[in-house]
């Protein structure tokens, strides 16, 4: 196989890429007939609403949690009654469950859009009405319940009985300081009635929290009180992942030995979250920082330094096993996981206060090998997964995820299609921003053969289509099934005392892709195309990678993602046969960006003018997030087009030749394709051509939940495409090249790995 030695090559943007939006479209028609009936049904739930008893003054002046619920097919935005809420000034601030939408609401403001519900004979008022389903308030002691959870009584008692704390989630306009009644703010009144203020998660966030442990004497009745909160559980507790059943780290009986090269160490630097790295041990020489948050007892640095080793050198220790990347990265050794499990909110303290602390100093890429123990709601966006989000978009870092280990790891390959194996993944790795990770096996185990899905591993989607994990990795398999035993199906590294071990899970699959992104992040970074490198761009990278490397059936996408990413000198170089650009958007409301005409590869282009390839497309950004929307919470997405343009009078079209949308008919199908997902791939192939050749562009346009939010702010995003010739041997680098000189376009490559030169 001819070796990778071209650079991937960035594309500047030129002023005309961008070009105002072309306006189509009608007002829509109502989807139900707005009868007698129907007004006078939603005025009388706005109504009760609006009179309800019981509330504390105080959260009763502040506003009145309104459920405004959809019509399943008034899902889409242009459907959706924005306007005639946004005029009684019920603008939606956060979401409620499926199809539901949640308002800041006075009680004059129910009232008056009662009025209009029954009286108004507007078109747009009557399509609004005819999008909802029904209204009513918000009720902390129905609604806010967690899954199988009778009361708010029951869950109280559970606390009381495990001994731990509970997560109170607010909306919006309400945190640990607002007036409760009586001059007394909610922390006061929860104080008051038997609950201890154990930490609180609002600073900043449009979803508050408060942790509260319940005395004996907790008086329930008052979180029944609490209109405002969203959502009562157990606080969430997280542990390194070393829950797969009867998981050890075998020990092989030698040293585990690592040379230290004769030049300098890596430049790539990575973050470890997790348990700690022992000291003086043959990792000493890579490990540049320490931060220690346990000593004595709660301290057990078997899963850190095994994790650590991994990302300093898992090709060596691994015998160079398939596809195992050689790079090797300098490690943080950030120690913010005690030998048991850690409550979310003190997890999340201490991971702020790392990561506040490094990244100014160069850390971008930080591993995260841990989680909590079950299966996340695939709806849910946990608190720790929305800070992690907050802590990305803040000091512009990138989190790469385990997505969790089974407890029971029984799982085969293929999987039985009527076996319920509770496989969802694991709280945070359903993280907007972060890179999620699973793991496939390094050898024909026990369970799975080499190559597939562990049988521990997690398994997506997450919510608003986001498909879960982004990447898979190797991270060994069991070899015997009864007794559960490792026996060289395993990942090896590095063990306390230097020796070397032998282990298995998805959070040894993390560290390798950790370094991958590491190096990428850092050859961007000294790159000629003097580009920053970012969280979107390197995880569109290193995803791309895996996608163009091999196809993955649509049906095992819930546990492969994109694949297996390769080395970050494979994401930046490319052998002739491929020809790969990278563009970027600033994209802002009615304004849309072309690149046309797109550099296609003469070799790629027949005699009749048809384009026969196979074309790779990722479009990654970083989104506007508001946690309050829960699975609606990314607020922004990328609408891409790739295919022939033709040129009218009132601007330009495009057919769009590998779309994402194309086929769906209902709005919940294109989200659960992965509408708002901030990383999409695209893929088509077109093995007798592709008429229009000559004439094709790209197009990218942003997409906004609610006009008029916070969405007007520009967002940045990244198209990398790669052309590939149907038959080997073709010139397409090279005539890609070519095509750039011709168009005068000014790039640069994305990497100083291999100099070249391209003349504008």
């Amino acid at each position: 196989m001819t070796e990778a030695t071209s650079p991937i090559l960035w594309v500047d943007s030129r002023p005309q890429d961008s070009q105002k939006r072309r306006v189509t479209g009608r007002a829509p028609q109502p989807l139900v007939p707005v009868t007698a009936t129907l007004r006078s049904t939603l005025g009388s739930e706005l109504l009760a609403a609006g009179s309800q008893e019981g509330i504390p003054d105080g959260l009763g002046r502040k506003g009145l949690p309104l459920v405004t619920r959809l019509r399943p097919e008034a899902r889409a935005k242009s459907k959706r009654p924005y306007t005639m809420l946004a005029e009684h000034g019920l603008l939606p601030v956060a979401a409620g469950r499926d199809t539901e939408m949640v308002s800041q609401a006075s009680r004059d403001a129910i009232t008056d859009l009662a009025k209009t519900v029954m009286q108004s004979t507007r078109k747009p008022d009557e399509g609004a009405i005819s999008s909802v389903e029904s209204f009513r308030l918000w009720t902390p002691d129905v609604d806010a319940l967690p899954p199988g959870v009778k009361s708010l009584a029951d869950l109280v008692e559970r606390a009381q009985s495990e001994n731990t704390s509970l997560q109170l989630v607010f909306f919006p306009w309400v945190d640990p300081e607002t007036e409760f009644e009586a001059g007394r703010t909610v922390s006061e009144a929860l104080i008051q009635s038997g609950f201890v203020v154990e930490g609180e998660a609002s600073v900043g966030s449009t979803r508050p929290a408060l942790f509260v442990s319940p005395s004996d004497e907790a008086d329930v009745a008052q979180l029944g009180r609490l209109y405002g909160l969203r959502a009562a559980s157990l606080t969430p507790s997280y542990k390194a992942l070393d829950e797969v059943e009867g998981q050890s780290m075998r020990a092989l009986g030698m040293g585990a030995m690592l040379s230290v090269p004769s030049g300098s160490l890596p430049v790539a630097q990575v973050g470890i979250l997790d348990s700690g790295i022992e000291p003086g041990g043959v990792l000493e020489p890579w490990v540049f920082g320490r931060i220690r948050y346990s000593v004595d007892a709660d301290l057990d640095p078997v899963h850190g330094t095994f994790v650590a080793g991994l990302v300093v050198a898992a090709a060596e220790f691994n015998n160079h096993m398939g596809d195992l990347p050689l790079e090797s990265a300098r490690v943080l050794d950030a120690q913010v996981l005690p030998s048991t499990s850690i409550a979310s909110f003190e997890l999340y303290d201490r991971i702020r206060e790392v990561v506040a602390e490094w990244a100014p100093k160069g850390i971008s890429v930080w591993n995260c090998s841990f989680a909590v123990g079950d299966e996340l709601d695939p709806r849910a966006y946990s608190e720790l997964a929305q800070q992690l989000d907050e802590l990305s978009l803040e000091f512009d870092v990138l989190f790469v995820q385990a997505v969790g280990n089974l407890a029971l790891s029984s799982r085969p390959w293929p999987p039985d299609p009527s076996c319920d194996y509770h496989d969802g993944i694991a709280s945070p790795s359903e993280s907007v921003t972060g890179l999620a990770v699973g793991s496939i096996s390094s050898g024909h185990g026990a369970y799975t053969s080499d190559g597939c899905p562990a049988s521990y591993t997690r398994r997506g989607p997450s919510f608003g289509g986001m498909m879960k994990p982004d990447v898979t990795h190797f991270g060994g398999e069991w070899t015997d099934v009864s007794p559960l035993e490792l026996r060289g199906h395993g990942i090896r590294s590095v063990m306390p005392g230097s020796e070397l071990g032998e282990s298995l899970g998805t959070s040894f699959a993390t560290p390798i892709v950790s370094v991958v992104a590491a190096n990428v992040w850092a050859q961007i970074e000294r790159s000629p195309a003097a580009q920053p490198a970012t969280p979107a761009l390197v995880k569109g990278l290193v995803v791309h990678s895996a996608a163009l490397k091999g196809r993955v059936a649509e049906a095992e996408r819930k546990y492969r993602g994109a694949g297996i990413p390769c080395s970050s000198a494979e994401v930046l170089l490319e052998r002739e046969d491929t020809f790969t650009t990278v563009h970027k958007a600033t994209l802002q409301n009615g304004v849309d960006w072309w690149k046309d005409p797109f550099p296609i590869p003469s070799c790629l282009i027949t005699d009749d003018d048809k384009l026969r390839a196979e074309v790779f497309m990722t479009i990654c950004f970083s989104p506007l997030i508001d946690p309050a929307f829960d699975e609606e919470c990314v607020r922004t997405s990328i609408a891409a087009s790739w295919g022939p343009v033709t040129h009218v009078s009132d601007g330009p079209t495009i057919d769009g030749v590998v779309p994402m949308e194309e086929g769906y008919s209902w709005e919940s199908d294109r989200v659960e394709a992965g509408k708002w997902s901030p990383i999409r791939t695209h893929y088509a192939r077109f093995p007798r051509g592709k008429a229009g050749a000559s004439a094709i562009g790209m197009k990218l346009g942003m997409l906004e939940r609610m006009a008029g939010g916070p969405a007007n702010a520009p967002v940045e995003a990244y198209a990398i495409v790669t052309l590939r010739g149907i038959e080997p041997g073709l010139p397409v680098h090279s005539d890609g090249l070519a095509k750039l000189r011709e168009l005068q376009y000014v790039c640069q490559p994305l990497t100083s790995g291999v100099p070249v030169r391209v003349r504008v």
